[in-house]
């Protein structure tokens, strides 16, 4: 069986600068993703990160656990339009329990959420045309409720950044946030056991994807991570890539082939 492409470069010393300064460059691009994401500033992070040439718009996605979001609208549509219907809903429970004091409050109010991306593993092709990036995202989310409570979660997952270098610099093509598990603040480690028992509790964030289908399974997903993982590539392959057309989150006995 054939295994994996992989291809190797030797630079010269003016390529090596050029090549250290863009992972320098990706490595702060993501970092200020996860920051705006996190922030809930994401129309920002789309109009500053995001793809902007018409053949890459086309086919950007957002993947989380149970679908692709495909198309810079549908990838808008969920990072924009769907959390912040959480939100509003949010903020409606806060003004329907006391009108007077949250009558000027804005979207946000009750919410609270935070993504980071740790121990990158970055590579980019060949040709300098494309990245392929994995980090961890080590992130909270927390939903409050007028009468004081709320609930806070510590949430962990992987994300796999696809990027492409436009004309005015590298941009997000392709995200796929796989959710591995939550656990509820004040909760002991040893006592979880809800995704066992099938209830997840970020998926509430999972929202309408375009084209549903199982891309991570938070119960069995390492196994097949392996496959996924950024490694030397020689230039934009579509089958290898992080888009809706990938084999990205194929389980293990589906992906022999790549062996």
């Amino acid at each position: 069986m054939e295994k994996f492409k992989e291809y190797k470069r030797e630079f010269t010393d003016e390529e090596m600068i050029l090549h250290a300064w863009d992972k320098e460059t990706i490595q702060d691009l993501i970092g200020r993703f996860v920051l705006y994401w996190g922030n809930g500033d994401t129309v920002r992070a789309l109009n500053e990160l995001w793809v902007k040439e018409p053949v890459h718009t086309a086919d950007a996605s957002f993947a989380t656990n149970i679908g692709f979001f495909v198309g810079i609208e549908e990838v808008r549509r969920h990072l924009v339009d769907e959390y912040e219907a959480i939100e509003r809903k949010t903020l409606d429970a806060f003004r329907a329990a006391c009108p007077e004091k949250y009558a000027d409050a804005g979207l946000g109010m009750g919410m609270t959420r935070t993504h980071s991306c740790t121990t990158p593993l970055l590579f980019i092709s060949v040709d300098d045309r494309y990245a392929r990036y994995l980090g961890y995202d080590l992130g909270m989310t927390g939903h409050g409720s007028p009468d004081g409570t709320a609930k806070c979660y510590f949430e962990i997952g992987l994300l796999l950044v696809e990027l492409v270098r436009e004309a005015d610099g590298w941009k997000i093509w392709h995200v796929v946030q796989e959710h591995d598990f939550s656990i509820e603040s004040g909760t002991n480690y040893n006592d979880v056991d809800t995704v066992l028992k099938g209830y997840d509790p970020a998926s509430r964030f999972y929202g309408d994807p375009t084209v549903k289908k199982e891309v991570y399974d938070n119960q069995f997903g390492w196994e097949y991570l392996f496959y996924d993982m950024p490694r030397p590539f020689k230039t934009y392959d579509e089958d290898e890539g992080y888009g809706p057309n990938g084999k990205v989150g194929r389980k293990f006995y589906e992906r022999l082939e790549m062996l």
